[in-house]
């Protein structure tokens, strides 16, 4: 299995300071939750904490989840065409796994062929006996043509032969019967031979099996000629092979009278000319001459073969035909050479003596030599077996390691059928089940075997036998369909989980020991207490030319919906397609506290407008009543959200996080919206609160009823406030601003709108009433509604550069689990909470960090485009409210001024007599375009592509294409420019050219992108022109190996004149979704 378990660890959030709890506890129901979030504005900064979920030190943590693995839980699942399974589920479908049925057949019949070594075909990668049957019939093939060569040179004969070079073999020499090999073996292919008399040589080669290949002799002249030319003269053969007497030793010599002469009679000729004869018989000469006299035997050489006769005659095979020179001597009865003369035949020139400078090796008479610089030792294996065991058609032996071996190797009657390697233990987690050695005992095997080990070719050391008919086993049967088959979970290897969730683990466990076993396994069936929750596929068959690679054990599966804080039996077993089940294998879970609360409804508090470097507003409505979250703080089991935000300045996502805090008891919910974001020890206070126009919509009172600073100075509700000190404001976050540095009893200047008409007013501020706790109510985030459930906010600062458009991938509750840490099974892993997660495709998923959403645990209809929103100006917010009219009181003519009409009719510098898409920071107006939010886009809650893998339906389920389609889709949007009208809209496609790159998987290419300024190449830009209101589809199917893409759109108007002006917006950048 490729997929290792993963050790997970929860990143732990430092929240426990944020919790406040009152004793003094006391219902304070007053407003419904849409009067609440009505009533939220103005939330600041101290009532929400801002964080990110990060440790203090990486040193501290091990990472888990996906941040440090190579392949996710879901991943090995969508790699491995498999499904979480539920605790929900059942164990009824027995057609699982029977789509393997036919391959498994064709599998074990090929499995059967190469244990036997009976296999016909090539491939020799899987099978022991199929690589031995080979090697053998390579050994036997060449033993019958070893390509034995001879060729002469100087005073030795050059003989060489071929063995096999992808054969394991070692060899000994025999020449003329003696064995030569000079030490136990050779791994040599030639001999040099002195020259002399004929030599026969003998190449006998041992494998690794036991098994040794004897060649014929071949012949090797004293000429080194193959003797493949006819018409080369030889010497005929005389059969006289000389023998010579001892020559007396110096100590004989010695001990003679020194008067007596050393008499050793010379082979001489005693005439002064030696007459010759040749005699013709057909393409042969009968050569003759004098004879000499004290001559034992006339030697003869010719073409470095040596022939000794006791006449002085010899015969020439083919001397006829050629051309040659033989060289005569005259040996005494003492082997001393006397005379000695030669002759030349049809014009040879006779050549002088040739000695080498080899160092000649004599063994047996033989003068050799070859080069070996291998060594040949025997192992040595002179231990007994301590224990001996035969199960699942499996010999177990438990020994002492042999010494100098590479392998182990047993046999039956001298025929090894398997070889394997000496371990220290076949399986360290089972003391019971240690062993060194395992043989599969194939079909045929039966009675004594023989086990040893070897070091190379022919060296082995002695052997032990084993009697297999003292043990009780079934020898392996290849019948797919046998009815006795039994399966047998593995307990070899170790069988555990980790978790991905509170209630949901990914567990890896051993499967069958023996894949004939395995290949025979339908399905593996899952229980959880006993109850069967569902089946899996035992196995894949993946692609591969040799059918033996073709199937891969599925040891791995994911487990869901599990019964929260648990101590969970969990079993496993092995069914047959014979229908037999295995005994289980088993362990337990232990899961923990899955969080029970769930997002009622979420959405941005409409501030109308948000602003780079102000706040935006989210509120969220929680199924948590005040009872609840009273029992979870006193059991530690507090709760936290976070939200993944998309996107900021970097275009990346990110995360911020609120810990839910209720206003203290003597508050209403409304409170969360009147205190400044900072003060000092005498804070000032306006006495109001607003809506987002800075309208005054409450008068707050004193502790004792009376009214506060606006209320009285003369302020009135419906007042809208423009400026504070003549600095105009625009937003509740800029309001704040006015205040926080003011302290009661200071005097202000407020300019504020009534009924259209401006009225300047000076206020003398007032401090909170007593009854604000400004810590408590600072440090709150939230609040219960009148029907109980719990409502809170996030305040996210918009920060610059972030991106304009904004939305919510998905919400996030986290619960902690007090009892985890004490339940955990590894002291060296820490549980700290779970969450749960209610993502924009509309389901609800469970884990333990972001991205665990292997299952869904439920559905949800909440409108995440509730909490999309466009980053604007402050331009947009001072245009949406009326201008004033001056007051009665300081117009100069004492009456109300008409005002005059202004004509409001956009008036561009420049436009064209055809339509001309320009770049809008291109044009002369493109600060007004900004400004006014005058430049096309889109509607991010309208755009996605589809489909991830071969989905057919997009990531928030809500549109449905064709399997496996690769389609962007969007609605572009114009703004209404006053004089002109839309003549097209256009949006603008371009796939860029950046390959993926898994060091850094958050990249994404600039945003906004420009294609005719950016460095980044590009694919192809598609355009395509839709009416206001429809949607635009690309098909980017032939563009898939890219990641990364851009979507713009393209707005052009035309006026009375027939003149146009056409506003092209820059590209927002993407990875593609269903690029994964």
């Amino acid at each position: 299995m490729k997929r290792f378990l993963k050790v997970f660890s929860l990143i732990v959030f430092l929240i426990g300071a944020f919790f406040v709890f009152s004793s003094e506890a006391r219902a304070n129901f007053a407003e419904s939750f849409s009067e609440v979030v009505d009533s939220l504005r103005g939330v600041e900064e101290e009532a929400v904490k801002i964080f990110m979920p990060q440790p203090q030190s990486v040193d501290n943590i091990v990472l888990g989840n996906r941040e440090s693995e190579a392949l996710t839980a879901e991943g090995v699942l969508f790699e491995s065409n498999l499904s979480p399974i539920s605790y929900l589920g059942n164990c009824d479908d027995n057609s699982i796994g029977l789509e393997n049925r036919e391959h498994g057949v064709k599998f074990l019949q090929a499995y059967s062929d190469l244990m036997t070594g009976s296999s016909e075909g090539d491939n020799t990668s899987n099978s022991y006996l199929e690589r031995k049957n080979n090697d053998i019939n390579k050994l036997n093939n060449w033993v019958t043509n070893p390509g034995f060569t001879q060729s002469s040179s100087c005073d030795f004969i050059d003989v060489r032969w071929s063995p096999p070079n992808d054969v394991s073999r070692n060899s000994k020499i025999y020449v003329n019967g003696v064995n030569v090999t000079e030490k136990l073996f050779t791994n040599t292919s030639k001999i040099l031979l002195k020259k002399g008399p004929e030599y026969r040589v003998q190449i006998v080669m041992y494998d690794n099996y036991g098994n040794t290949y004897t060649t014929s002799e071949y012949l090797v002249t004293s000429s080194g000629d193959n003797r493949t030319n006819e018409s080369t003269a030889y010497l005929a053969k005389t059969g006289i092979n000389p023998t010579f007497l001892d020559l007396p030793s110096s100590i004989e010599t010695s001990n003679e009278s020194s008067q007596t002469p050393d008499v050793r009679p010379q082979a001489l000729f005693n005439t002064p000319t030696v007459e010759s004869n040749f005699i013709n018989d057909g393409k042969d000469l009968i050569y003759s001459f004098t004879a000499g006299e004290n001559v034992a035997y006339y030697k003869f050489e010719l073409n470095g073969s040596i022939v000794y006769s006791t006449e002085p005659s010899i015969k020439i095979l083919n001397g006829t035909s050629t051309s040659y020179v033989i060289n005569i001597s005259l040996l005494n009865t003492y082997g001393e050479t006397g005379s000695y003369f030669n002759h030349s035949q049809g014009g040879a020139s006779v050549q002088e003596d040739c000695t080498s400078d080899t160092s000649w090796v004599n063994k047996g008479g033989i003068q050799f030599f070859y080069y070996d610089p291998l060594s040949y030792n025997l192992p040595s294996w002179n231990s007994s077996p301590s224990e001996i065991i035969v199960k699942n058609n499996t010999l177990f032996i438990s020994i002492n390691p042999p010494e100098n071996a590479n392998s182990i190797l047993i046999s039956k009657n001298g025929d090894v059928f398997w070889q394997t390697g000496w371990q220290q233990d076949v399986d360290p987690n089972d003391p019971a089940n240690n062993y060194n050695l395992n043989f599969p005992l194939p079909e045929n095997i039966t009675g004594e075997v023989e086990v040893f080990a070897e070091s190379g070719a022919g060296l082995f050391s002695q052997k032990f036998k084993i009697n297999l008919n003292q043990f009780e086993f079934v020898p392996i049967n290849y019948d797919f369909d046998d009815p006795s088959f039994v399966p047998v979970m593995s307990t070899s290897s170790p069988f555990g989980y980790d978790m991905l969730g509170a209630t949901q683990v990914e567990s890896g466990f051993p499967t069958l020991e023996m894949i004939h076993d395995i290949v025979r396994v339908r399905a593996f069936k899952f229980y959880i207490d006993g109850k069967c929750i569902g089946q899996q596929r035992a196995w894949n068959i993946i692609d591969d030319s040799d059918i033996l690679n073709t199937v891969y054990p599925l040891g791995y599966a994911v487990l869901t919906k599990l019964p929260p804080k648990s101590n969970l039996n969990y079993e496993i077993t092995a069914v047959g397609f014979n229908g037999v089940e295995s005994q289980p294998i088993s362990t337990t879970l232990v899961t923990y506290l899955e969080p029970t609360i769930e997002l009622l409804d979420i959405g941005i508090v409409d501030t109308n407008w948000i602003v780079y470097n102000e706040f935006a507003y989210i509120y969220y409505y929680l199924s948590m009543s005040k009872q609840e979250y009273q029992q979870y703080l006193s059991e530690e089991n507090f709760v936290w959200m976070t939200v993944e935000m998309c996107c900021d300045e970097n275009q990346r996502l990110y995360y911020p996080s609120i810990v839910f805090r209720p206003v203290p008891d003597y508050a209403s919910c409304s409170d969360l919206t009147i205190i400044n974001r900072s003060y000092s020890d005498n804070p000032a206070f306006l006495g109001v609160r607003t809506n987002p126009n800075l309208e005054i919509t409450e008068f707050i009172k004193n502790d004792d009823d009376s009214a506060l600073s606006y209320e009285n100075s003369g302020g009135q509700l419906g007042d809208i406030i423009y400026s504070v000190n003549g600095k105009d404001v625009f937003s509740e976050v800029q309001l704040a601003d006015a205040f926080n540095d003011l302290s009661a009893g200071e005097n202000i200047n407020l300019l504020v709108g009534r009924d259209g008409v401006s009225v300047n007013l000076d206020i003398e501020l007032t401090t909170y009433p007593e009854r604000f706790n400004l810590d408590e109510i600072n440090n709150a985030t939230g609040c219960f509604d009148s029907s109980g459930g719990a409502v809170g906010v996030f305040k996210i600062k918009m920060s610059q550069g972030y991106q304009k458009n904004q939305y919510i991938n998905r919400f996030q509750i986290y619960q902690r689990d007090a009892s985890a840490e004490s339940r955990w099974p590894t002291e060296n892993t820490m549980f700290y909470a779970s969450y749960k997660e209610f993502n924009k495709d509309g389901n609800i998923y469970s884990g333990i960090g972001p991205g665990d959403d292997l299952a869904s645990y439920g559905s949800h209809n909440l409108n995440f485009s509730k909490v999309s929103f466009s980053i604007s100006s402050n331009s947009q917010r001072s245009g949406s409210r009326p201008v004033l009219v001056a007051s009665p009181e300081i117009s100069d003519g004492g009456e109300n001024s008409k005002e005059e009409e202004v004509d409001e009719t956009f008036q561009p510098s420049e436009a064209f007599a055809t339509p001309v898409p320009r770049y809008y920071f291109d044009l002369a107006e493109s600060e007004y375009l900004i400004e006014n939010n005058l430049v096309p886009s889109f509607n991010k809650s309208t755009f996605g592509d589809c489909c991830f893998r071969n989905d057919s339906t997009t990531e928030r389920g809500d549109r449905v294409f064709t399997p496996g389609a690769k389609i962007a889709y969007l609605t572009p949007e114009a703004a209404v420019l006053e004089g002109w009208n839309l003549h097209s809209l256009t949006c603008n496609f371009v796939v860029i050219n950046k390959e993926y790159n898994s060091d850094d998987p958050m990249y994404l290419p600039p945003s906004p992108y420009i294609p005719e300024e950016s460095d980044l190449p590009f694919v192809t830009i598609v355009e395509q022109t839709v009416n206001l209101g429809e949607e635009c589809q690309f098909d980017f199917g032939e563009y898939q190996q890219f990641p990364f893409y851009g979507i713009g759109v393209t707005a052009c108007y035309v006026n009375e004149e027939g003149v146009y002006y056409c506003i092209k917006s820059d590209f927002t950048t993407f990875p593609f979704a269903s690029w994964g």
